[in-house]
């Protein structure tokens, strides 16, 4: 998961990547501090697990939607040529079905990513 914070100094964002359910599980990994080194001035700082928010991983998106977009393509190429050119009006159908797995496929595992940093960021440390 990408969790960020703004430096104290510089008050530019500060990003890092652990894996973590929630600000709880974070903490029994590192505490409930952590220190972090800003990569814009290279102070370094403790901040309280409470100051860190989950956010969207921009990076994990794009692989994703690249992964399915090459499975739709292998699917289409391999099962593609099965289908043909035929007169059969149930290809068209097959072609959706094809093309529609793996799209929901992205948006179920997006819509997990979304709901996982929505549940970091609800649950707070004391």
């Amino acid at each position: 998961m990408k969790i960020k914070t703004r430096c104290s100094t510089c008050k530019e964002d500060i990003v890092f990547f652990k894996k973590a359910r929630d600000r709880a599980h974070l903490a029994k990994k590192i505490g409930k501090k952590v220190e972090l080194k800003c990569t814009h001035c290279n102070k370094t700082a403790h901040y309280h697990l409470n100051d860190v928010k989950a956010v969207k991983n921009s990076t994990y998106l794009l692989t994703l939607l690249g992964i399915m977009m090459a499975a739709t393509v292998i699917l289409v190429l391999t099962i593609g040529k099965y289908l043909g050119i035929t007169t059969n009006h149930y290809v068209i159908v097959d072609i959706a079905i094809i093309v529609t797995v793996p799209f929901t496929i992205y948006l179920g595992l997006t819509s997990t990513h979304r709901q996982k940093v929505s549940e970091f960021n609800a649950f707070w440390v004391d």
